[in-house]
């Protein structure tokens, strides 16, 4: 981790040695959710960044605002509220 991310070697070793002074049974734990969070973080970035591309593209007016609920249900977002076209 601290090869990949260097940044974040400081932090992740003073929370393993705070983790492993004053709760030593919870280090496996707080080990999995670095994991979780080296794992997610950055798809979670992605995520956020393409949410804010299509956003933008919205108000723009360049996309239209039909988005898909179910296998067959469509809602079309009207300026009254939304719509449902089955």
């Amino acid at each position: 981790m601290t090869i990949h991310k260097p940044a974040l070697a400081h932090r992740f070793w003073r929370l393993l040695l705070s983790c492993a002074c004053t709760n030593p049974r919870a280090l496996e734990y707080v080990v999995m959710m670095v994991v979780i969070f080296l794992h997610v973080g950055p798809f979670a970035a992605h995520v956020i960044a393409d949410l804010e591309t299509q956003i933008a593209a919205i108000d723009r007016g360049e996309r239209s605002e039909t988005m898909r609920v179910g296998q067959d249900q469509v809602i079309n977002r009207t300026a009254g509220g939304c719509k449902s076209m089955g």
